[in-house]
């Protein structure tokens, strides 16, 4: 009998602690979740992660465990504002590869951040760019270059602004400043021989480039500078200043504009655009010898100004002078460019001026033939047939306002002048 009495009182004695831990549990739980999710000011500066993590855990009075293999040498970030303590430890944690879980008794456990099976932890990729600007805007408003970065997706097609080359309907190509840079261009003649349709009618050393497209002369004068025509030197323009070379093959009148040279347009159109300062810092100097003795320095400067960089400067310049392989023939260009811009939410203003120097001395000649007569033997390519006191010198400065406003997106007023 006392037996079963004592039974019966250590059962009812398991069901009352049984009842009470099933009573204080969920509460315990509760006051835990109450915890991590009310929200206090927190100002934190940034150090040691583990400062950082007995400071969260102190002022919002909730257990943090953290092994020390695991925050040794880390630093925590600056955490400020009103936060709940696990947007605290995630902004402590930024960068750290750890990570806070809430553990079932209401307490946070640093671990490692966890991953998928199989998955690989890349470092951070940190992307920047510019927005674009309307497609009918030209200044400072580049086509992106294709992969590799020598030729544009797109070019300048006269009154439509900047189009890409899949919807412009004839055939085109844009050469950019990384192809004249890499290439090492001396003038046009070097950047118009990467183009099948176009040919050099003059060799280098004559002191004068001409071309032709499909067969048709296109002479200097009639190539355009930022999309106007007839302003550059007739002999040998220079690529100071010039940020790309853009070539629109077949009749672009349309587009580009009437020359002063009859027909020229017929056979393309050559255009090209001056540099703009960027969004970085450009400073460069460059320094070479080529030919029989012919030395060169170039130097390239860029800043934008403003609390929004709405002011541009860029600064380009070259010397070079010296010998070449054909006998008594020298040349010697100095030049120089500058431009100016401001761009605006919807203005956009330019000014160039550019200044150029280039002489050729006892500059070659071609040979002619006459009908029914034997050709001779061919000379030496050190043979200079002219004069030995000839030479070109071609003095050539060149001012250039442009202004753009845009009324829609796709919709841009512009005056040049």
């Amino acid at each position: 009998m006392a037996r079963h009495v004592y039974r019966s009182i250590g059962k009812a004695a398991l069901f009352a602690v049984l009842a009470l831990i099933m009573t204080l549990g969920p509460v315990a739980a509760a006051q835990a979740t109450e915890e991590i999710t009310v929200r206090k000011d927190v100002e934190l500066p940034a150090g040691p992660l583990s400062q950082s993590i007995i400071a969260i855990s102190t002022q919002f009075g909730v257990p943090i465990v953290a092994p020390d293999a695991l925050v040794a040498d880390k630093r925590a970030t600056a955490v400020s504002g009103s936060l709940t303590i696990e947007q605290a430890l995630a902004r402590a944690l930024a960068g750290t590869g750890l990570e806070a879980n809430i553990a079932e008794n209401g307490g946070i456990v640093i671990a490692p951040r966890s991953t998928e099976p199989n998955t690989i932890m890349l470092s951070p990729v940190v992307v920047t760019g510019e927005a674009p600007g309307p497609s009918t805007g030209t200044i400072g408003q580049l086509p992106a270059p294709f992969a590799g970065g020598q030729v544009g997706s797109g070019q300048r097609l006269g009154l439509l602004g900047n189009r890409n080359r899949m919807d412009t309907p004839f055939s085109a190509q844009s050469y950019t400043s990384e192809l004249i840079q890499n290439q090492q261009a001396r003038d046009i003649v070097d950047i118009l021989q990467n183009d099948p349709s176009v040919t050099q009618n003059y060799t280098r050393y004559q002191g004068v480039s001409f071309s032709s497209s499909r067969g048709i002369n296109i002479p200097n004068e009639a190539f355009a500078f930022d999309g106007v025509n007839n302003l550059l030197p007739t002999n040998s323009p220079s690529l100071v200043g010039i940020e790309r070379v853009d070539v629109l093959r077949g009749p672009t009148s349309i587009f580009s504009g009437v020359t002063n040279t009859s027909g020229s347009a017929a056979g393309g159109a050559v255009n090209l655009v001056p540099k703009r300062a960027k969004s970085e810092p450009i400073t460069q100097i460059t320094a070479g010898y080529h030919s029989d003795s012919t030395f060169y320095g170039n130097l390239d400067i860029g800043r934008r100004f403003g609390s929004e960089s709405e002011f541009g400067l860029r600064f380009d310049a070259v010397l070079r002078d010296g010998d070449s392989p054909v006998n008594f023939n020298s040349g010697f260009e100095g030049a120089a460019a500058i431009g100016l811009d401001y761009a605006g939410e919807r203005l956009r203003v330019a000014l160039d001026l550019r200044h150029q120097d280039v002489r050729t001395d006892a500059q070659t000649r071609e040979i002619f033939g006459f009908v029914g007569t034997n050709l001779p033997s061919a000379p030496s390519g050190e043979t200079n047939t002219n004069q030995e006191w000839s030479f070109i010198d071609e003095v050539s400065t060149l001012v250039l306002a442009r202004i753009e406003y845009d009324l829609r997106p796709a919709t841009t007023v512009f005056a040049s002048v």
